[in-house]
């Protein structure tokens, strides 16, 4: 994840800007703002903006669980396949 410098962020990982913006840090609401969920630092965490979308998109309308979609992303990694669309988990 990177927070101010999408270019060197990118030129470290071997990756366009453009695909580089995916990772830029952003707040991840552990409860969706659209369920409910406040902003407060017992539901917010550091999530880059790839995940954050992603969790969304698994049941559109609603955020899946953040235990399931941790889950989810263990597996991934596991299986070989959360790297084929970003920077590999090292």
């Amino acid at each position: 994840m990177w927070r101010a410098d999408a270019k060197a962020f990118a030129a470290a990982h071997g990756i366009s800007r453009d695909r580089a913006r995916m990772f830029r840090l952003t707040a991840e609401h552990l409860a969706a703002k659209m369920d409910g969920g406040r902003t407060i630092a017992s539901n917010i965490v550091a999530a880059c903006r790839y995940c954050n979308h992603g969790r969304h998109a698994l049941f559109p309308g609603s955020a899946s669980d953040p235990e399931a979609y941790s889950f989810f992303v263990l597996l991934s990694v596991a299986a070989g396949v959360w790297g084929a669309k970003g920077p590999t988990v090292e």
